[in-house]
């Protein structure tokens, strides 16, 4: 079997491609009966920009996805770290031909929009996992782990964000809350993962695919990650009151209940050194085989089934 890996190589700034990249690595030696290709992306894009055929990251060769096709069927695996995957579905002119797509392999963007936070009905997606923004922040994650500094609990859990939907606006302006917009306030990677460690409790606010960067961050420094229960399903189960401290919601919309929920929640286990330190133990196991770029591309090693492919 002849099998295109369609990816851009960028393995030092960004997390997702350097997934990308150790995959294509790993794979290349644990199948030697495959021959694998390295196609770059960059150029495919370039070329479909110039027919006037790519019109954003959503479409076909973006860098937020890696397709696994193969030669002599064209069917193909969709690795996607895109933040709504519907838009693959919905929109004929992200260019991909669906009905060879054997399989997505997604965790994100899984949801109807960002406001509800719903499940896609007719989405059938293979569940993988996340990572932080960058591989030079999984090395901050390492040192600041290793450093074992002291991390304190505040009065009001701190949130730095950049307030593009509802709710964030609404704890913006929540005083139970020290929110904060980093547009006026922005802080280099390392500065952010440092004030992100000294705090043992961190809130974690949906991202734009539900899952976002911070929620694995603050796993993997051992933190307790405090959100809303996740929709999303995960390869290895991120599991609720084990992994992280989760909020159940019924109404997204409803945002004065969430908010109460969450500051409610922080306060009950602001004090309970045992909890803290059984979730944040547990969140950062899970990190380490689940949340770096590396087992990332371990977990993608096992799922993908070259035979559907044939």
């Amino acid at each position: 079997m002849n099998v295109d890996c369609i990816f851009e190589w960028n393995d030092f700034s960004f997390s997702p491609t350097n997934t990308f990249c150790k995959f294509f690595a790993k794979i290349k030696e644990q199948r030697p009966d495959i021959t694998f290709n390295f196609v770059d992306a960059v150029k495919l894009r370039v070329q479909a920009e110039q027919a006037g055929l790519y019109l954003g990251p959503n479409c076909k060769f973006g860098p937020m996805y890696m397709m696994v096709a193969c030669r002599e069927t064209n069917k193909f695996f969709l690795i996607s770290y895109w933040d709504t995957i519907k838009d693959i579905f919905e929109c004929p002119s992200c260019g991909f031909s669906l009905s060879l797509m054997q399989e997505l392999i997604t965790s994100l963007g899984v949801v109807v929009d960002d406001i509800r936070f719903k499940p896609i009905p007719y989405l059938k997606y293979t569940p993988f996992s996340y990572v932080p923004a960058k591989p030079e922040i999984e090395d901050s994650i390492e040192v600041l782990y290793n450093q074992n500094l002291p991390k304190t609990t505040p009065d009001k859990p701190r949130f730095r964000n950049f307030p593009n939907d509802p709710f964030r606006q609404y704890i913006m302006k929540d005083e139970r809350f020290d929110g904060i917009d980093k547009r006026d306030n922005m802080l280099m990677p390392a500065e952010y993962m440092a004030e992100l460690n000294s705090h043992k409790i961190n809130i974690s606010i949906n991202g734009h695919a539900e899952v976002c960067f911070r929620d694995m961050e603050i796993l993997g420094l051992g933190n307790v990650l405090l959100r809303t229960k996740f929709v999303g399903k995960f390869h290895n189960e991120l599991i609720p009151n084990h992994h992280y401290v989760a909020i159940d919601v019924d109404d997204y919309e409803d945002h004065k209940t969430i908010a109460d929920k969450i500051i409610n929640k922080y306060n009950e286990i602001k004090n309970d050194t045992a909890l803290l330190d059984f979730i944040g133990k547990n969140g950062r196991e899970w990190y380490l085989k689940n949340g770096t770029a590396e087992a990332n591309a371990d977990i993608l090693v096992k799922l993908l089934d070259f035979d559907k492919l044939k």
